[in-house]
């Protein structure tokens, strides 16, 4: 199973934007009955995903995602509308919050980048406040991180400048 976000033209799916993440997985059938494959210490933000190998042809029944995230239960505002072109937008934002809020805040749960970000944080997290609770998931992810910072205050992604950066 490959994993993507964009369609090529002819239908096959566009990997290039996800940089160094494979978004792969690969799962060997038994050959007998119903079979079932949940990943372990990976998971993959995506709209689309290519199997190959499948015994007969696979349909929509035949595979099922799950939603993984950090921020739990039904989103805490609600927007109603008669438009049938807005609703699903909401839905699509609500996903899009729970997949990159997973530990912690990331920017693209489906490149390499599932590092903690704060630059899209910073400019989501009101309105992330409205879409669903987060005060449990703000306050693990503040407590980790003054744990990445260094007595004087720096971010330990940041010691590998030169000492002359610092003073």
């Amino acid at each position: 199973m490959r994993f993507a976000e964009i369609l090529n033209p002819d239908g096959s799916i566009y990997r290039e934007n996800l940089r160094n993440a494979d978004a792969t997985d690969l799962f060997i059938l038994r050959g007998a009955g119903e079979e079932t494959f949940t990943p372990y210490f990976t998971f993959h933000g995506f709209r689309y995903v290519e199997v190959t190998g499948y015994p007969g042809v696979p349909t929509t029944e035949s595979i099922k995602g799950e939603v993984v995230s950090s921020v739990s239960g039904e989103p805490v505002g609600r927007l109603n509308t008669s438009s049938e072109m807005v609703k699903p937008d909401v839905v699509d934002r609500h996903l899009g919050q729970r997949g990159n809020f997973l530990s912690v805040p990331t920017d693209c749960p489906q490149r390499d980048e599932r590092l903690g970000w704060m630059g899209d944080a910073g400019v989501f997290w009101r309105t992330g406040s409205y879409n669903f609770d987060i005060a449990a998931f703000s306050h693990k992810w503040m407590n980790d991180v003054v744990d990445a910072q260094t007595a004087q205050g720096h971010s330990q992604t940041f010691l590998r400048r030169p000492a002359s950066f610092w003073q």
